[in-house]
Protein backbone atom coordinates (compact mmCIF):
# COMPACT_ATOMS: atom_id res chain seq x y z
CA UNK A 1 0.00 0.00 0.00
CA UNK A 2 1.25 3.27 -1.00
CA UNK A 3 0.16 6.05 1.17
CA UNK A 4 0.45 10.02 0.08
CA UNK A 5 -0.81 13.38 0.98
CA UNK A 6 -1.54 15.91 -1.48
CA UNK A 7 -2.50 19.47 -1.44
CA UNK A 8 -6.19 19.67 -1.90
CA UNK A 9 -7.96 21.43 -4.43
CA UNK A 10 -10.86 23.66 -5.25
CA UNK A 11 -11.81 21.05 -7.57
CA UNK A 12 -11.70 18.13 -4.47
CA UNK A 13 -15.15 19.93 -2.65
CA UNK A 14 -17.55 17.52 -3.99
CA UNK A 15 -15.65 14.82 -2.88
CA UNK A 16 -14.70 16.42 0.67
CA UNK A 17 -18.35 17.11 1.16
CA UNK A 18 -19.51 13.76 0.71
CA UNK A 19 -16.54 12.08 2.54
CA UNK A 20 -17.42 14.43 5.87
CA UNK A 21 -21.12 13.18 5.53
CA UNK A 22 -20.06 9.79 5.21
CA UNK A 23 -17.51 9.89 8.24
CA UNK A 24 -19.27 12.35 10.20
CA UNK A 25 -22.89 12.98 9.96
CA UNK A 26 -24.21 10.29 12.73
CA UNK A 27 -22.14 12.30 15.02
CA UNK A 28 -23.11 15.30 14.12
CA UNK A 29 -26.65 14.64 14.61
CA UNK A 30 -25.66 12.88 17.99
CA UNK A 31 -24.11 15.82 19.48
CA UNK A 32 -27.02 18.56 17.76
CA UNK A 33 -24.56 19.88 14.52
CA UNK A 34 -25.43 20.97 11.61
CA UNK A 35 -25.40 18.20 8.70
CA UNK A 36 -26.11 20.93 5.65
CA UNK A 37 -23.48 21.43 2.25
CA UNK A 38 -23.25 24.52 3.92
CA UNK A 39 -22.06 23.76 6.89
CA UNK A 40 -19.79 20.83 5.54
CA UNK A 41 -18.26 23.42 3.44
CA UNK A 42 -17.50 25.97 6.07
CA UNK A 43 -15.62 23.16 7.82
CA UNK A 44 -13.87 22.17 4.72
CA UNK A 45 -12.99 25.19 4.00
CA UNK A 46 -11.16 26.50 7.34
CA UNK A 47 -7.53 26.83 6.80
CA UNK A 48 -7.98 25.03 3.40
CA UNK A 49 -4.95 26.78 1.42
CA UNK A 50 -2.93 26.48 4.51
CA UNK A 51 -3.14 22.87 5.56
CA UNK A 52 -5.52 20.70 3.79
CA UNK A 53 -4.66 17.54 2.28
CA UNK A 54 -6.26 14.97 0.51
CA UNK A 55 -4.87 11.33 1.76
CA UNK A 56 -3.78 9.08 -1.05
CA UNK A 57 -3.89 5.30 -1.54
CA UNK A 58 -2.36 3.40 -4.47
CA UNK A 59 -3.32 7.16 -6.20
CA UNK A 60 -6.79 7.05 -4.96
CA UNK A 61 -8.20 9.07 -2.42
CA UNK A 62 -8.65 7.86 0.68
CA UNK A 63 -9.46 10.65 2.89
CA UNK A 64 -8.90 13.93 4.12
CA UNK A 65 -5.66 15.20 6.53
CA UNK A 66 -5.52 18.73 8.22
CA UNK A 67 -2.73 19.80 10.28
CA UNK A 68 -2.06 23.40 11.47
CA UNK A 69 0.86 24.37 13.04
CA UNK A 70 0.90 26.96 16.72
CA UNK A 71 3.40 29.04 16.66
CA UNK A 72 2.31 30.51 20.20
CA UNK A 73 2.32 26.97 21.38
CA UNK A 74 5.05 25.73 19.16
CA UNK A 75 3.13 22.71 18.79
CA UNK A 76 1.17 21.40 15.44
CA UNK A 77 -2.42 20.68 16.01
CA UNK A 78 -4.06 18.04 13.98
CA UNK A 79 -7.23 19.31 13.25
CA UNK A 80 -8.72 16.40 11.19
CA UNK A 81 -8.30 12.77 10.14
CA UNK A 82 -11.14 11.68 8.66
CA UNK A 83 -10.25 8.24 6.20
CA UNK A 84 -12.78 7.27 3.66
CA UNK A 85 -15.06 4.21 5.06
CA UNK A 86 -14.07 2.39 1.70
CA UNK A 87 -10.45 2.15 3.27
CA UNK A 88 -10.88 1.47 7.13
CA UNK A 89 -9.31 -0.90 8.76
CA UNK A 90 -5.60 -0.64 6.81
CA UNK A 91 -4.07 1.23 9.14
CA UNK A 92 -4.00 4.83 7.03
CA UNK A 93 -4.23 7.12 10.47
CA UNK A 94 -2.56 5.17 12.36
CA UNK A 95 0.53 5.49 9.93
CA UNK A 96 0.21 9.02 9.20
CA UNK A 97 -0.50 9.77 12.84
CA UNK A 98 3.11 8.10 13.55
CA UNK A 99 4.41 10.07 10.98
CA UNK A 100 3.26 13.34 12.26
CA UNK A 101 4.83 12.42 15.58
CA UNK A 102 7.52 11.46 14.27
CA UNK A 103 8.20 15.04 12.54
CA UNK A 104 6.94 16.91 15.40
CA UNK A 105 9.39 15.34 17.76
CA UNK A 106 12.41 15.62 15.21
CA UNK A 107 11.41 19.25 14.93
CA UNK A 108 11.22 19.53 19.03
CA UNK A 109 7.58 20.71 18.56
CA UNK A 110 4.33 19.64 20.47
CA UNK A 111 1.61 17.97 19.37
CA UNK A 112 -2.01 18.54 19.80
CA UNK A 113 -5.48 17.12 18.52
CA UNK A 114 -9.04 17.19 20.09
CA UNK A 115 -12.04 14.63 19.58
CA UNK A 116 -15.25 14.45 20.01
CA UNK A 117 -16.27 12.75 23.61
CA UNK A 118 -18.86 10.28 21.89
CA UNK A 119 -15.73 9.21 19.37
CA UNK A 120 -14.92 6.59 22.23
CA UNK A 121 -12.91 4.42 19.21
CA UNK A 122 -10.94 7.19 17.81
CA UNK A 123 -9.85 8.67 21.43
CA UNK A 124 -8.85 5.00 22.75
CA UNK A 125 -6.69 5.07 19.62
CA UNK A 126 -5.12 8.22 20.10
CA UNK A 127 -4.39 7.33 23.76
CA UNK A 128 -3.23 3.90 22.48
CA UNK A 129 -0.78 6.15 20.25
CA UNK A 130 0.28 8.49 23.41
CA UNK A 131 -1.82 11.25 23.63
CA UNK A 132 -3.07 12.15 27.12
CA UNK A 133 -6.32 13.92 27.90
CA UNK A 134 -5.51 17.66 29.30
CA UNK A 135 -8.93 19.24 29.23
CA UNK A 136 -12.00 19.35 27.87
CA UNK A 137 -13.65 22.09 25.75
CA UNK A 138 -17.63 21.68 25.62
CA UNK A 139 -18.19 18.45 23.00
CA UNK A 140 -14.54 17.35 22.66
CA UNK A 141 -11.67 16.39 24.86
CA UNK A 142 -8.69 18.20 24.47
CA UNK A 143 -5.61 15.84 24.06
CA UNK A 144 -1.72 16.00 23.69
CA UNK A 145 0.85 13.60 22.79
CA UNK A 146 3.01 13.14 25.63
CA UNK A 147 7.29 11.78 24.78
CA UNK A 148 8.61 9.23 26.47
Amino acid sequence: MKLALRKAQSSDLDYLVELRDATMRDYLLEIGGNVTREAYERNIMWKFEEAAQIIQVDGQDAGFWRVVFEEDKNRFYLDLVQVHPDFNGRGIGKTLIHNLIDQAQSEGKGLALSVWKINVAARRLYEKLGFVIYGEDGNEWLLEYKYA
